[in-house]
């Protein structure tokens, strides 16, 4: 597997031959499946949301508040990951995490009320926080003491992870199934799958030292890799919240092709991300980097001067593109800053680049209710393209 991540040229045989490598490596198919089940596991919850907004009548604002549950947990349990890590070791808090969101995000559609919603929500964000810290440390592990690249592909298996469990949900409601049987269903199923993963990761030497520290007291270097990973979080976020929106308000798209633009917008971060370890040990992370805010910035303008809804899905395909990498490549940054122990670098960088995700899309509504969308999208443009000279003082520090 080493082999082919260390190739001069990267064509589509290439890349078959990584995937097959990645696919038949034990430890690194079972940490991929764990970036997986956990996608899988959000992809159905998010597609019952408006279930549940139904079942108990809430309305926008009340809902907003039930699902600010999720947000209040992942921060809240980010900035000591790290140190719960150092202490269990990082099987154990696979197990712990994955357990937890899991069983919570299985029951959180059978909650008896909008309170235990919040309640569930604010468990499930806890312990996938503690997941998210876990599965990336794992997986920078097992290139270190593997010597192999598997840190986009297991990025990609979280994003090829959604998509199957937003189109199986689907499949569900369709069918008139029950979301609470599908969610309880499909919990112990993805239960059955960690136990496995961890089961196979006791053949991983546990030589990780965490450490006692909470957050890391950010240097010049994490500034930076907090500034880029906020800025690709905010364009994600853009995707995820505004895509459909902009399509159908703006564009004047019709509802299903408003729904395509998320879903090019997934596909090809999936793809991009499919390959990244070799463009990455092709062309080298700063470089990528760098090219992504480009690229993102650019598919950003684009939305801006869009005039039709092909035009607009074009755009989401292109940022996709553009931000694919973002995450793998700044995940595995933060767990190599010197003097800074890996789960803590990577738990203080996790903390403040994912406010990009959950309080930039929100910022950039309110600016659009004062401006429009199409104009608020500029400020995410020139966050995008404004990264790409925070990747050059990275690449100077590293130097």
């Amino acid at each position: 597997m080493s082999e082919t991540v260390t190739t001069t040229q990267i064509g589509f045989i290439t890349v078959m031959r990584h995937l097959y490598a990645f696919f038949r490596h034990k430890l690194a198919v079972h940490t991929g499946l764990l970036f997986a089940v956990d996608s899988i596991l959000f992809g159905s919850w998010v597609a019952h949301i408006p279930w549940l907004k139904e079942r108990f009548g809430l309305d926008e604002a009340g809902l907003g508040i039930v699902l600010f549950g999720l947000p209040a947990g992942l921060l809240t349990m980010n900035p000591i990951s790290g140190k719960i890590i150092a202490r269990i070791g990082l099987r154990n808090a696979c197990l712990i995490g994955g357990t937890g969101v899991t069983l919570c995000l299985g029951s959180v559609v059978s909650m008896p009320n909008p309170y235990f919603v919040f309640g569930a929500l604010y468990f499930a964000g806890a312990f996938n926080a503690l997941l998210n810290v876990a599965m990336n440390t794992t997986a920078a592990e097992i290139e270190r003491l593997e010597k192999i690249k598997i840190m986009s592909v297991c990025h990609g298996m979280w994003s090829f992870g959604g998509m199957v469990g937003a189109g199986v949900t689907a499949a569900t409601i369709a069918l008139h199934i029950d979301p609470r049987f599908h969610m309880a269903v499909l919990a112990i199923v993805i239960l059955m799958v960690i136990l496995r993963v961890v089961y196979i990761l006791s053949s991983l030497p546990d030589e990780f030292k965490g450490s006692s520290q909470a957050l890391a007291k950010p240097n010049l270097w994490l500034l930076l890799l907090i500034f880029v990973g906020f800025s690709v979080n905010v364009g994600e976020g853009i995707a995820f919240d505004w895509s459909a929106v902009y399509l159908k308000e703006t564009l004047l798209s019709t509802p299903s092709t408003a729904a395509l633009a998320f879903t090019l917008f997934s596909c090809a971060m999936m793809l991009s991300r499919f390959t990244g370890d070799l463009l990455i040990a092709r062309f080298g992370s700063h470089s990528l980097l760098a090219t992504g805010g480009i690229v993102g910035g650019s598919a950003m303008i684009m939305l801006v001067l869009a005039s039709s809804p092909w035009m607009g899905l074009g755009a989401f395909l292109i940022l996709g593109i553009g931000v694919s990498l973002g995450a793998p490549i700044t995940y595995a940054m933060s767990m190599r800053i010197p003097s800074i122990p890996p789960a803590t670098g990577l738990a203080t960088y996790a903390t403040f680049s994912f406010l990009g995700f959950l309080i930039g899309p929100p910022i950039i509504g309110l600016i659009a209710k004062a401006i429009g969308l199409r104009y608020a999208f500029i400020i995410v443009s020139a966050l995008l393209l404004t990264s790409v000279f925070a990747t050059r003082g990275l690449l100077k520090k590293s130097s």
